[in-house]
């Protein structure tokens, strides 16, 4: 296993990581700019951390909007976490052989997920029965 792992390294996942990286970093940062309760979105390969705020004018953590996103990413299909001390920062960590079709899609239902949650779209009751969430 570890040596079938090392031959798909090889094999061109690092470049596929680096190219849909970019891809990846381009959509988030194009498709959560208009929302307010997005503060920085951070990529680093195909590593990423949005964080989420109060609002526009604000850089306080939003920990609960943030676990709201979480869990609706969840309900669109998409798996997500959050990190950071205050809970704000979705991380996102796919597969280094994620295709860019699939970081677009992904970036999508971040997308409608975070609408949606600075909507007050999402019904936050949900995260009740997820302790941590």
């Amino acid at each position: 296993a570890g040596l079938a792992s090392w031959d798909e390294l090889e094999s061109g996942a690092i470049a596929n990581a680096a190219a849909v990286g970019a891809t990846l970093a381009a959509e988030l940062e194009a498709r959560l700019a208009p929302f307010g309760i997005v503060g920085d979105v951070r990529c680093r390969g195909l590593l990423a951390g949005i964080e989420i705020v109060d609002g526009p004018d604000s850089n306080e953590p939003a920990g609960r909007q943030a676990a709201a996103i979480v869990y609706r990413c969840f309900e669109l299909g998409l798996i997500t976490i959050y990190v950071g001390a205050p809970g704000n920062v979705i991380e996102l960590t796919p597969p280094l052989t994620i295709t860019a079709d699939q970081a677009r899609t992904g970036a999508r239902i971040i997308e409608r997920a975070v609408a949606e949650v600075e909507a007050g779209a999402f019904d936050e009751a949900k995260l009740a029965a997820f302790p941590g969430w």
